[in-house]
């Protein structure tokens, strides 16, 4: 009895055994396939830059860019018959990231184009590339390989604020720039340029290298292209060359822009501007260079006028005049001559002399409320003598009395 007993017992401990047995495999496999634990015993640094990456956020896992099975720990979940892509090459790359990023239905959850892979096999970059020269930009040197964020996120290698120095990594290698005649200084320049200003502040770039020869795209425009380029953010300034002297020649192609301007090396324009630009393609005492100086004459003078009428304006504030209303009209002179500045590229005097009437006109006014504020001050001040003249008479009748009444004392 007691023998069938133990043998009972001891059946039941071999089933429970067994039973566990069973539930650990079973789980140990479910765990492999959901946490894709085997990709990262081994690709560790890997993992931890996906999971900080916008692909970890939206679910893309180890296995929608490089197929295999995860929830095999040996070699085989590797093998080309479990789907396993590996480690694309240079050349494999664009279409490698365009499985997902071409296609409509996986894109359209996110709000995204789907033209990235025609756009640069239109590129100088994707030229090349499908040319066999494996030395250009692809996906990976822009975006980084695991560790991608969003274009909208700051820490982002290619963000508003950080794709100009993204491109620097090989538009200003020398070595590398030589071998396709391009400069190695766009980053030099740019960084000095009146477009990347705003980022020594607090404000984004005004044009970041994206803004002008696109970003999955890339190209160098042609001299016809610049001012297509430019007038994406300059619309009028199209308007006004249009107008000009200058039409015919931009339309040939034989000028643009950049002939005036520079490339990535763009300062803030000033009427001097007009002293230096001109005279490289016209010679001194011609009719060209005589509308030039006429502009700059009229404009730097105005200019000047507007400076001291700023001063003006301080000290009358300072003086403690009621001045807001003058504030308020020196920023439509402020206006005036920021549109005669643009329409220089009319290269018509007259237009600018009109443009200028504004800024003339509240300078003018400006002068005037001084001379009334002084005007005003001088008659006070006149008002005051026989004033102070009585308090002179009336201080010494009083101490003549005082002293009267002390001698009689």
């Amino acid at each position: 009895m007691n023998d069938n007993r133990h043998a009972k017992k001891l059946c039941n401990g071999y089933f429970i055994y067994i039973l566990l047995f069973v539930y650990f495999v079973l789980i140990s496999g479910h765990v492999y396939a959901v946490d894709e634990s085997s990709c990262k015993v081994c690709h560790s640094e890997n993992a931890v830059e996906h999971e900080q990456s916008v692909h970890a956020e939206l679910d893309v896992t180890c296995v929608t860019c490089h197929g295999g099975d995860p929830s095999d720990p040996d070699s085989t979940a590797m093998s080309p018959e479990k789907g396993f892509k590996g480690n694309p090459s240079r050349l494999e790359i664009p279409d490698f990231c365009s499985r997902c990023h071409a296609d409509r239905t996986i894109m359209a959850q996110y709000g995204l184009n789907v033209h990235q892979l025609e756009d640069y096999k239109l590129s100088d970059h994707g030229k090349a590339l499908y040319n066999g020269d494996t030395n250009v930009a692809v996906c990976t040197d822009c975006h980084g390989q695991h560790r991608i964020l969003a274009v909208s996120d700051p820490r982002s290698s290619v963000s508003h604020d950080n794709i100009a120095r993204t491109c620097s990594k090989c538009h200003s290698n020398k070595e590398l720039m030589d071998q396709y005649g391009l400069p190695s200084d766009a980053y030099r320049d740019y960084i000095n340029s009146v477009h990347a200003k705003p980022l020594h502040g607090a404000t984004q770039a005004t044009a970041t290298c994206a803004a002008c020869h696109s970003s999955h795209g890339a190209s160098k425009p042609e001299a016809l292209a610049v001012q297509n380029v430019c007038s994406q953010c300059h619309s009028h300034v199209r308007e006004y060359i249009k107008n000009s002297p200058h039409h015919e020649l931009a339309e040939k192609g034989v000028m643009s822009c950049e002939s005036c301007h520079g490339y990535h090396a763009i300062k803030s324009v000033t009427e001097q501007k007009l002293l230096s630009a001109c005279v490289s393609c016209h010679e001194r005492n011609t009719t060209a260079t005589e509308v030039a100086d006429n502009i700059y004459s009229q404009i730097s003078t105005t200019r000047k006028d507007y400076t001291e009428a700023l001063k003006i304006v301080d000290q009358l504030e300072f003086e403690r005049h009621f001045v807001q209303d003058l504030r308020g009209r020196l920023e439509e002179a402020k206006m005036g001559l920021l549109e005669a500045a643009r329409d220089i590229h009319t290269l018509d005097p007259r237009r600018v002399e009109e443009r200028l009437v504004i800024t003339n006109a509240v300078v003018d006014e400006v002068h005037r409320r001084e001379e009334q504020y002084r005007e005003s001050r001088r008659t006070w001040n006149i008002a005051l003598i026989p004033m102070w003249m009585f308090i002179l008479v009336l201080s010494f009748l009083l101490y003549w009395k005082k002293c009267k009444d002390e001698s009689e004392d």
